[in-house]
């Protein structure tokens, strides 16, 4: 049996809480990245703007998060951070593992502040 386990990388909080207090069966864990863009703050009514990682485990046994925030690289003083959930799944200890690499493009633009096209 195959099963799915979502990570996400690039989600507002609000979103994650979103999923967190919908997705039944599934334990999760967050990281933080940065502050976000502005438009996370509209997930939450109290304007909460942070970013980042999740992962989702679907198992009842409970989920460990494990993060690291990396060194910023050098060459373009990008962010970058780990997220690892370890947990049971199926009797057994299990880690799932992501990493999130901020890109900040020419002239200190987030990606994010572009328009994007539908």
């Amino acid at each position: 049996m195959v099963r799915r386990h979502p990570l996400l990388t690039e989600v507002c909080y609000g979103q994650y809480a979103a999923l967190r207090d919908s997705l039944t069966g599934c334990q999760p864990v967050w990281h933080a990245t940065s502050s976000g863009p502005a438009s996370c703050g509209e997930w939450t009514s109290e304007g909460d703007k942070r970013f980042g990682m999740a992962v989702f485990v679907k198992s009842t046994a409970p989920v460990e998060p494990l993060t690291a925030d990396l060194p910023e690289s050098l060459a373009d003083s990008n962010e970058r951070a780990l997220l690892w959930a370890k947990g049971g799944i199926e009797g057994r200890t299990a880690l799932a593992c992501m990493t999130h690499l901020t890109h900040r493009g020419d002239k200190d633009e987030d990606d994010e502040d572009r328009p994007v096209r539908a």
